[in-house]
């Protein structure tokens, strides 16, 4: 038995004895053993790791995926940080996890693991941390574990829980669980009760994963692009351990495990431990000396699709692998991923590299517009896939990945992690019997996606030989660039002509690759769109497809499309989304910390999606800012409260004096200028249609606005000019870069380091290449050079011979901004809100104290808190102006500085630190704290906030409470606590006990002045008095 033990925090003597005591007592003799217990700190953020490794005997017999598998199998504990007592902040939301697996314990060891169970509860239930339990014990007899955690004995409520904090938080919502449901209708007959449930909804997968009908047509696969010679050896060449190793440190945290019970975070944290185990598992898989059979199963959890979803096809399946199963799927998705740009054709834009959804939108919006531009005659048919991952032939995949040219080897490895696994359905968190599958892919499968692309390949392939043929016609932008098909995923849009034999043959088209593939269009959900003359025969289309007729906007990948600008009622998503969630949050039960948090968070990333396409409106920014300023001010009950500061202010960042909230403004037009680096930098099929329609051959810097341009490409001009003076040209051939006003020269435009010359000049948008083919001495100017202007002219034109261009070599942009002189939303979005002058206290922000005391802070240091004097500014009329303390006008200044109790604490802590008292906020943050050291100046800045704080609320509680302090003694005391519950949070356990013996040394100093024998009796001790 060996133990391992880093780390600076230590488990309870008690709680080690039963650990130790629960291995003990496993029969070493029985084939299933304890294999190993890892106890583990897991944090978000950066603290010392505790790994506590106790490994017992281990098998040296049959395969070695069946030893690897033994030695993985887990069950999950999350504990209370109070347990291995460890100081961490507070607001970083620690976990432990302490990972074990026993497998089939005998009797007398269960009863020693609920005693280890019970005394972590305990720990954790006695300062009122909440603990969750997932236990996974395997027994030889499944009914001993059935009776063991039954309902009735009481064991498996306490015990057998889901992982609620840290591996299942998307469930905590009802809008993503399965709740229980006790029934469900199909056909007008209802299910009732939890057998019948099972046995329904375990029937209906079973159906829908069963065998594919025999395809009697095939497709001809010849002359498609395929993977190059080069590329199918390194797919499957031996798995190294750098690449094994990027495979699982990039597992997403903070995800379900999967059945097995294993999280991502296990295989992160105990990596130099099980490395060569995983990788030897991986290379017998290559060689087709291990099969992964007993790791591929998965448990089907159903996602309602939407809010009371009764009918089984409501609900979205989901299915949960092991995190195991999913490193070798994901080492195999890695390397088809580098190969997928090249063979799936551009017309489908998801899961690849160099591609991004918005792409088909584009395209999508720019077609529309030249239709509406043009008064052409077409239809737009958008398809809905029935059950579409879950209905994909095996047969058809094997067929596609041989034609496009993948080594039979590495076809086998495909079609056995997709052939070869079983699945059960989870039902009111009872998992059913498991159940092999004969065709679909996986929805949870790493590789599912990218397979579904190869599947889909061939609806591209069917549309453009009928394209070539003659049978549909696409729609374009112009007359060289026709579009018929555009895809993502399931998400397919086709575009053809106004003729009724086109649209036939597209359903025959449809129909052909049903069979081929087993993706059948569920027309009833369907939508055919008409445009011009087409319109006139939408009812015949409508038959055709047997689909209903849709009408614009119409929604493609989350964003409505229209010909013509959206309106603001087409915003109306957004905001009813935001009302939703307003609807449901109370602000008053948040502090001003918590709801600045969660504004940033989730509030202002609503209407993201939509402004990184469409320039936001004014009216629409301004319905989604009053929501946004609703919670902050807690105006969410519909009562009006005070805005402290304004809207301009809280939106500026920090550094610059602001509260740090989303400027939406900026930030849209710091999303949209993305669209201007792709267009410049990259190169794709939607740049293709861009610069054909808008550009032609002139630089993007040098465009104006023309009349009739889409909605999109209004917003992305609006910004053009920002975002180019930001950048500057690096010359290639010099095409794309105009002479006199692109930054390519001195780091500005010509045009700004001359204006003389550029005011004068005939040819002002004449581009580099051009000059260069025509010579300088072709540039003219209204009148001729002398004095400066002839000096600036020269000085160009020495710079010009010194210019070397290269032909083949396109001119790209540098951003000034960043670095490497790549663009970054942002960078650009802080370059939008910079002004001219910095916040001098921008420092609170990095104080060591909770986040509601630095805003309240940043209130103070802005003069904006609520006293009595801003109180009448804002008209309030219930009482008079005089400080609770005496008998002055309450003033920020007179409460935190000149109050006579104000005045005593200060005196207080200039005594204990040996330095002048503070005179006024422009001295605390001043010259009263800058003349301290570093260190001492971090410590003393959380003993400045605890007494901002405690004076702050002594005076609320003297205005509300009519409570006024019976001693001075006690605010100082007060502060002192604060402090002591704030050392928690410093980073290092120096400034921790510095701070408690500060404390300390206050609390001396204040009893040293209170006391009788130093001058001070109990009358004049009095509030108000002296």
């Amino acid at each position: 038995m060996m133990m391992l033990c880093t780390g600076k925090g230590r488990l309870t003597y008690g709680a080690i004895c039963h650990c130790q005591s629960a291995i003990c007592t496993v029969d070493n003799r029985k084939r299933h053993q304890l294999t190993s217990v890892y106890v583990s700190l897991v944090s978000t953020r950066e603290h010392d790791e505790i790994k506590i490794i106790i490994q017992g005997f281990k098998h040296d017999y049959g395969e070695r995926h069946e030893i690897f598998s033994r030695n993985l199998k887990v069950y999950v504990i999350l504990v209370g940080k109070s347990l291995l007592h460890i100081s961490v902040d507070q607001e970083k939301y620690i976990f432990y996890v302490i990972l074990v697996r026993f497998r089939g314990v005998t009797r007398s060891s269960k009863n020693c693991t609920l005693a280890f169970l019970e005394v972590l509860i305990a720990r954790s239930s006695q300062v009122g941390y909440v603990l969750n339990v997932l236990i996974s014990i395997e027994y030889a007899c499944p009914q001993q574990e059935d009776e063991f955690l039954s309902p009735s004995s009481g064991r498996a409520s306490k015990y057998r829980c889901a992982v609620h904090g840290l591996y299942w938080i998307r469930t905590s919502n009802p809008v993503y669980m399965w709740q229980k449901r006790h029934m469900l209708v199909q056909d007008g007959v209802c299910i009732e009760g939890q057998r019948d449930l099972m046995m329904y909804i375990t029937n209906f997968y079973k159906n829908l994963f069963g065998h594919s009908q025999e395809v009697s047509i095939s497709l001809s696969l010849d002359n498609v692009m395929k993977v190059t010679e080069e590329d199918a050896i390194g797919l499957i060449t031996p798995v190294t351990m750098e690449e094994l190793r990027n495979v699982v440190f990039d597992l997403k945290k903070n995800k379900s495990p999967g059945p097995d019970g294993m999280p991502g975070e296990f295989y992160i944290h105990f990596w130099d431990l099980i490395k060569h185990d995983l990788l030897d598992l991986i290379n017998d898989f290559q060689r087709n000396s291990v099969n992964i059979d007993r790791l591929n199963f998965g448990v089907i959890t159903l996602i309602p699709k939407t809010k009371d979803a009764s009918q089984i096809q409501k609900f979205r399946p989901i299915c949960l692998l092991n995190v195991s199963f999913k490193i070798i799927t994901k080492v195999l998705m890695n390397r088809l991923n580098g190969t997928m740009a090249y063979i799936i054709s551009k017309q489908q834009t998801a899961f690849l590299k160099n591609r991004f959804i918005m792409e088909g939108v584009v395209i999508l919006h720019e077609v529309l517009n030249s239709i509406h531009q043009k008064k052409q005659s077409g239809i737009l048919f958008k398809v809905d896939f029935e059950k579409a991952y879950d209905k994909v032939n095996w047969v058809f995949i094997y067929r596609m990945l041989k034609a496009k040219g993948f080594p039979d080897q590495w076809c086998d490895w495909i079609m056995k992690v997709v052939m070869g696994g079983k699945v059960a359905v989870k039902v009111n968190d009872q998992i059913g019997s498991f159940f092999k599958t004969h065709k679909g892919l996986r929805q949870g499968d790493p590789l599912s996606p990218l397979l579904f692309n190869l599947a889909a390949e061939a609806l591209t392939l069917l549309v453009q030989r009928a394209e070539e043929n003659s049978l549909i016609e696409g729609l374009g932008t112009n007359g060289d660039n026709k579009i018929a098909i555009l895809q993502y995923a399931d998400d397919t849009i086709f575009l053809i002509n106004d003729k009724l034999d086109h649209a036939k043959n597209l359903k025959y088209i449809l129909c052909l690759f049903e069979q081929l593939s087993g993706l059948k269009i569920n027309f009833n959900k369907s939508e055919v769109f008409c445009f011009g003359e087409a319109k006139e025969k939408q009812d015949l289309y409508s038959n055709i497809f047997t689909c209903k007729v849709g009408s614009l906007p119409l929604k493609y990948l989350g964003i409505p499309i229209d010909q013509k600008r959206i309106l603001n009622k087409d915003w109306k998503l957004a905001e009813n989304k935001m009302e939703h969630k307003l609807g449901c949050w109370q602000g008053r039960l948040q502090s001003i910390g918590g709801r600045l948090i969660l504004l940033n968070s989730t509030l202002s990333s609503v209407p993201m999606y939509m402004i990184s396409f469409y320039r936001l409106p004014k009216g629409v920014q301004e319905r989604i800012d009053y929501f946004r300023k609703r919670f902050l001010w807690q105006e969410d009950q519909g009562i009006r409260k005070y805005h402290l500061v304004n809207w301009p202010l809280v939106c500026s960042p920090r550094d610059q004096g602001g509260l740090g909230v989303l400027d939406l403004e900026a930030m849209n037009k710091a999303m949209l200028g993305k669209w201007i680096w792709r267009l410049e930098n990259e190169e794709g099929w939607w740049q293709e249609i861009i610069y054909a329609k808008y550009c032609s051959d002139k630089p993007l810097s040098g465009l104006r606005l023309k009349a009739g341009s889409s909605h999109f490409w209004q917003g992305v001009m609006e910004v053009k000019d920002d975002f180019f003076s930001f950048c500057t040209k690096i010359v290639g051939n010099g095409e794309k870069t105009l002479f006199w006003e692109d930054s390519w020269l001195g780091g500005k435009p010509l045009a700004i380091q001359f204006p003389s010359l550029y005011g004068i000049v005939i040819t002002k948008r004449i581009t580099i290449a051009d000059l260069n083919r025509k010579g300088i001495d072709c540039m003219k100017f209204r009148r001729d050079l002398h004095g400066d202007k002839l000096r600036d002219w020269r000085k160009i034109v020495n710079s010009w011979e010194g210019l070397n261009l290269v032909e083949n070599c396109k001119d790209k942009l540098w951003w000034t901004l960043s670095k490497d002189g790549k663009f970054t939303v942002r960078s650009f979005y802080r370059a939008l809100k910079l002004q001219q002058t910095s916040f001098p206290n921008k420092k609170i922000w990095k104080f060591r104290v909770p986040l509601k005391i630095r805003i309240f802070i940043w209130f103070f240091t802005k003069n904006k808190i609520l006293t009595k004097d801003n109180l009448l500014k804002r008209g309030w009329r219930k009482g008079d102006n005089k400080c609770q303390f005496c008998d002055k006008v309450e003033t920020v200044q007179h409460l935190f500085f000149d109050c006579p109790l104000a005045r005593l604490i200060w005196n207080i802590i200039a005594c204990a630190l040996n330095v002048k008292p503070v005179l006024s906020r422009q001295d605390l943050f001043g010259s009263w704290i800058q003349s301290m050291d570093k260190f001492t100046k971090n410590l003393v800045i959380v003993g400045i906030a605890a007494v901002l704080w405690s004076i702050w609320k002594c005076r609320n509680k003297a205005c509300f409470e009519r409570k006024l302090p019976n001693d001075p003694i006690e605010l100082v005391y007060l502060a002192c606590n604060w402090v002591d519950s704030w050392a928690i949070l410093q980073k290092q356990e120096a400034s921790r006990r510095n701070l408690q013996l500060g404390t300390r040394l206050l609390k001396q100093v204040a009893n040293d002045v209170f006391n009788s024998s130093h001058g001070w009796s109990g009358g004049i001790r009095r509030i108000g008095v002296g």
